[in-house]
Order: structure tokens, then sequence, then C-alpha cells
């Protein structure tokens, strides 16, 4: 019955925004592979449009993990050459590149979205054509930070934008159980944390800004969209919820916290495999009873 279950479903991943919080997908997706789920439809918002590329490209959870701890803060120590953002992304597109090659989206083995904002006309898109760097640099140019990305004549933003978490996406590519993972969410009790001094995370803000007085300043920027985000997600989980919610609580780590990447990929872990106690049963039920009681684990 187990597999029985599975089969009459087309199984869909929606991974959210967040920043370096998005280490905690790769081993959301390791502990569902490991115990047999293996999503046909995988899309992703910024960080979570990136994790979910390369899964959709066919790198293994084990590879994305070496991968991503091969990511630190030096990546990213270069200014925009052409005044568009803080932060240029010319290494950051050869080490995507290097990873994945030249693969456009459409050769891809799972089916795949990542999810951009139109920087002129606020228009929400969802990329799932063309070249797949360029679609998950992006879906991560993080506003002011990093420098839009053009696509067929746009400017393109952040996903997290409008979309942190895009259930929808994954339904409109077909899926007909989602699996929603959420890493906004704070536990009760949690307050978002500050970085000591010493750690490279707030020496970057300083050398991006230049002057150390900013530091905090930028930090605060961070903090906010941070806190905006938790409301969108909040907002279009109620629109578009998906039939398995996995809350990873990561939202009191600031989002240029690479340093912590141990600590998220654990909790990543922790989360899902929490949520294998009732995914089974979850999807089991009727499509009609999941929306009635929806479950989060």
């Amino acid at each position: 019955m187990r597999w029985g279950i599975r089969r009459s479903h087309r199984l869909g991943i929606a991974l959210s925004g967040g920043g370096a919080r998005g280490f905690a997908h790769i081993r959301v997706l390791r502990v569902l592979v490991e115990a047999g789920w293996r999503p046909e439809i995988v899309t992703g918002t910024s960080a979570g449009g990136i994790v979910g590329g390369l899964f959709a490209a066919g790198l293994s959870p084990e590879r994305i993990e070496a991968l991503a701890r091969r990511i630190s803060w030096r990546l990213f120590m270069r200014l925009d050459p052409n005044g568009n953002a803080l932060v240029g992304t010319d290494r950051w597109a050869r080490f995507l590149r290097e990873a994945v090659g030249d693969v456009r989206i459409e050769d891809l083995p799972i089916r795949f979205a990542a999810v951009a904002v139109d920087l002129d006309t606020g228009e929400e898109l969802w990329i799932d054509r063309g070249p797949l760097v360029e679609a998950m640099l992006a879906t991560s140019a993080f506003p002011g930070v990093f420098p839009p990305v053009w696509w067929e004549g746009r400017r393109l933003v952040d996903g997290g934008v409008l979309n942190p978490l895009p259930v929808d996406a994954a339904r409109a590519l077909g899926a007909t159980f989602v699996i929603g993972v959420d890493l906004s969410w704070v536990e009760p009790g949690q307050t978002d944390r500050h970085f000591p001094e010493e750690l490279p995370g707030p020496l970057l803000v300083r050398w991006l800004t230049r002057r150390a007085r900013w530091s905090r300043t930028l930090e605060g920027v961070f903090r906010s969209v941070g806190i905006m985000a938790r409301w969108i997600t909040e907002s279009r989980l109620a629109q578009a919820p998906p039939d398995w919610l996995i809350r990873v609580p990561t939202g009191d780590i600031p989002v240029f916290a690479l340093d912590l990447a141990p600590e998220i990929l654990e909790r990543g872990e922790r989360a899902a495999r929490a949520a294998l106690m009732g995914l089974e049963q979850a999807m089991a039920r009727p499509r009609w009873l999941r929306r009635l009681l929806p479950q989060a684990a």
C-alpha cells in the first residue's frame, strides 16, 4: 500500500527563500530521498531556487551539501562593477556554472521552476525554461545587494519580494501532492540572533559599505526584510496551502550567516525527520480532507 499511495500522486516540493538558511533545504531533501520520497516537480524561491535547481539538475543532496560547504562570504567580496547593487555576482555565477554547466531548465531530469519578480512591472514570474544558472541568479537577486538579472528583456530580482514559498507554482506544474518547506519560522521564545563583531558576517557587511558604522544599518535592513518575508509567507500559505508543511526553525538566523551552515543543516535534518512521521498518512487522505485538516511538522 505504501508505494501504491505514492504512485497515485505526482509529488512536488516547494522550497522557500532565506539566504544562508537555505542550507537547511539540502538536508530536508536528503532525508526525504533516503526515505523513498523523490519529488518529480521542484519549485523554489531565492535560496530555495538555488538548492532546488541543483537538485532538479540531477545532483544528489550529498553532492549539493559538498558544494554548499565550499560557499563562503569570500565568494561575494567584490563590488558590482556596474553600480547596480553592492555585490557583483561574477564569481558566484562561475561557481554555479561549474556545478551544472550550461544546462537548460527544459532539459532537466526533474520539472523545475524558479520564482523571480520583474523589477519594472512588479510582475511575478515562474522561470521554467532557459538557462538554469541565469534562473538561479535571478531568483536570488536580493534587491540592492545582488544586481538584477536580465531575462528576455526584463530586469528580474529575488522572487521572495512577492512569493517566498511557491506552492502555487508547484501545483501549476502538475504536482498533485505538494510538500512546502518554510525557513522563516521562529520557534516560540526565540529572537533574531545578533552576530558578535568577530564573525565574518558583519565583517563582510562593513566591507560592502566601506564604513564600519554602517554595519548595523544594513543588518537592520536584512532584519526588516526577514520580518516582511515571514508575513508574506503566511499570507501566501493561507491562499495556497501545501498538502504537508515542513517548518524549519531558522527564522532567528540572519540571512547572511554563511558561517552557521553546520547548525542550519542540522536544523533542516531534524525538521525533516519529524515530518516523516505524518507524511505517509497525509498522502493517503483525499485532497478535500487534507484541505480541511491541514497538517504541519
